[in-house]
């Protein structure tokens, strides 16, 4: 059974850049998968990144040998500018931190539907232990530590990914009265 679809346990990674230099400095990817691969952890590896035709071809391919899919995603500021016009402000930075999500929720639901326990990662990550121990720790719940650098375990990710979407959606509508809300909640 575990040809089917969404069997296999997954970690995320999503970046974006520019400037290939500065890249590889803020989200050495290549040592995240090393250091993952290292742990003796064979799961699925998924950097969803813009710009994929424009890596160099031999990081492109040291990604590769450390068996990580690659997905291109290109539309992260028309996405913003187009779905989430009171967004539009946002530094691109700002924008990519939101749209993250939407790009992982695309890849699962396109994939893989039925994952579970799938963990997210920022690219500044190195792991001494295997991903696995902490699978065993966190299954069957979710949180988002974030911060520098963020992780996240989503035990139903399709699940807190829906909520995202509706939440985001809310907030892209009308960040002010959003902000607003939640100010006057914290008090």
């Amino acid at each position: 059974m575990s040809h089917l679809k969404g069997t296999k346990k997954m970690i995320f990674t999503v970046a974006w850049w520019n400037n290939f230099s500065k890249f590889v400095a803020d989200s050495p990817i290549h040592l995240l998968a090393a250091s993952i691969r290292a742990t003796g952890c064979r799961e699925k590896i998924i950097l969803l990144i813009n710009d994929v035709n424009k890596l160099p071809e031999d990081y492109y391919l040291l990604l590769n040998s450390l068996d990580v899919k690659i997905v291109n995603v290109d539309q992260m500021t028309s996405i913003i500018t187009s779905g989430y016009p009171a967004l539009a402000s946002l530094n691109f930075y700002e924008m990519a931190c939101f749209v993250r999500w939407l790009f992982i929720e695309r890849y699962l639901r396109q994939y893989d539907e039925r994952a579970k326990d799938v963990l997210i990662v920022d690219g500044d990550v190195l792991f001494l232990v295997s991903p696995g121990l902490l699978r065993q720790a966190f299954s069957g719940r979710t949180f988002v530590l974030q911060g520098c650098p963020a992780i996240t375990f989503l035990s139903e990710p399709l699940e807190w990914l829906d909520e995202y979407l509706q939440s985001f959606g809310v907030f892209g509508r009308s960040p002010k009265a959003v902000s607003e809300a939640l100010a006057i909640d914290k008090e």
